[in-house]
This record gives structure tokens, sequence and C-alpha cells, in this order.
């Protein structure tokens, strides 16, 4: 980041913010961030960091996955049955990280019981909106391997991939990793927006909600007792509900899947603007 504003030096008094998909690395850059700029008195450059946002945002692996049979059958989606093969599939897995270190052996054994298998017995093509059965169209794939947006974007010439396996691979230690201390230090210095659909199937509003329920911070007891805030839109549609307590804004989508905003633009910019702009959604 220092390399890049020393290159563009106009960008510094900007406000800078930063999203990530799934949160976990957003709350680490934003850390790293933090620290650096803490324990430096007189940095070269200084980002003017502001705040961050993560959709679908899945902090803590471990906690949050517990959560993932039981909505499942509150959805009617599974039986009793196959709530508790499930559940005891994820404990295997996740002990096989926690008490034996098998990290790669722990993230496949996750990606197979909650997406290969919950395929098969949904009869859905992917997880990403329970109000679909099939995948979104990546257009983005083909859009990213264009030599003038690669130049745009400061990307080196390479051919860009949607998801490579042996990165997951090598990555499976790191994902099944918690993030609460990070997000805990972001969220007391910074704005923070978590996003969830409501239709979500693989990061659900219930996942989510459970990290949050367990999650200490300086706002927990607020955000605990605090009611929802309808959210309309323009047109006067409910497009969601939101939680402000302190740094922390928290929206559930409406007719959002684990993607917002492919499933719901318009809405997704309404949002965006509103928490960048610092406006409240009672509004």
């Amino acid at each position: 980041m220092q390399i890049w504003y020393a290159g563009e030096r106009k960008m510094i008094l900007h406000a800078w913010y930063v999203m990530s998909y799934a949160g976990k690395y957003v709350a680490s850059l934003a850390n790293k961030i933090h620290s650096e700029m803490e324990e430096d008195e007189e940095p070269d450059v200084s980002i003017n960091m502001r705040g961050i946002f993560s959709f679908s945002g899945f902090f803590d692996p471990f906690q949050m996955f517990h959560s993932y049979p039981q909505y499942l059958l509150t959805m009617g989606l599974i039986s009793e049955k196959k709530a508790r093969n499930l559940s005891e599939k994820l404990v295997y897995a996740l002990d096989k990280h926690r008490l034996l270190g098998k990290h790669e052996e722990a993230v496949m054994d996750l990606m197979d019981s909650v997406f290969t298998q919950m395929h098969k017995t949904l009869g859905f093509d992917s997880l990403d909106n329970a109000l679909s059965t099939k995948k979104y169209d990546w257009h983005f794939e083909k859009y990213l391997n264009k030599p003038e947006i690669q130049h745009v974007i400061h990307a080196r010439a390479c051919q860009y991939k949607f998801q490579e396996e042996n990165i997951l691979v090598h990555m499976a230690e790191d994902f099944i990793k918690g993030v609460s201390k990070e997000l805990k230090i972001a969220l007391e210095n910074y704005k923070v927006l978590m996003v969830s659909g409501q239709m979500d199937m693989v990061v659900s509003v219930p996942m989510v909600e459970s990290f949050l329920h367990d999650f200490r911070w300086s706002g927990m007891s607020r955000y605990l007792a605090a009611d929802k805030i309808m959210w309309r839109d323009g047109d006067g549609e409910v497009a969601g509900y939101v939680t402000e307590v302190k740094n922390l804004t928290r929206v559930v989508m409406r007719k959002a899947g684990h993607r917002p905003a492919l499933d719901q633009p318009e809405w997704t910019l309404e949002m965006m603007t509103k928490f960048l702009g610092d406006q409240s959604f009672a509004h």
C-alpha cells in the first residue's frame, strides 16, 4: 500500500476503505495497517483508513460452522437425521484441524461435507442463494483477463482464474483460522459494515449472528439489546434490516444470497452510499 501511495500522492488525502468478500482478510489487513501506523510516528506515507466492509463474513469457522446444520434444518431443507450426521462430520473435520493439525484434510472434509454433499442432498448447483438452484454467470473472469484492465488495476499480466484448488490447499491452515482479535481492533477504531444476504446458504445469517452473539467488543451488550431498523429504499420497498451500534453497521439484505451485489445491485449501491456518507439507515 505504501508503494502504491508513493506513486499516487494525490490519493493520500482521500478516505481509505477496504472491502473483503468473506471478511477474514479485510480484518487482518486493517489490523496490519493500524498497528504499523501506531508504531511509526513519522511514516513516509500515512494511510487515511476510515473503515472496512465485509460481505458474508467468515470470521470464525470453528464457531460459525456449528450453526450450519441447524440453519438447514430450520429452513426445512434437511431432516433431523441428516442434521445430526452433518453436525458430526463438521465436528470431526474441525477436530482434525484443532487437535491433530491436519489442516489440508480438515478443509477438504469441510468442503466435501458442506458443499459437495449438500449440492447432492438439496439438488442445488450452487448454495449461494436459496431462491435459485442455478450458478451465477461469472463474467468478471473474462473481464479481468483483458490486458487493458490488468494495466489499470496494476496487475501483472497473467491468466486470472475464478478458483484455483491448489491455492485453497496451500492456504488451508489460514482458511480455517478465526480473526476475532483483528476484527475487534478494527471495530474499536474504524467504521465496520457487515453485510449478509437473507437467502445466503453458504455463510448464513444465523452463522454470522452466532459469531456476533459471542464476539466480545465494547459495543457487545448494546448490539445484543438493539432493535433492528427497517431499511426502505427510495421507492418505499423494504430492502433489509439494519443494526447500528457504535462503529458497527450490520445489514441483512432481503432477496439476496451469498453475493448481495449481484442479487441486488441497486440496494447495494444505496447501502454503500449511506455507509460511506455516514448516513443512518433509520432515515
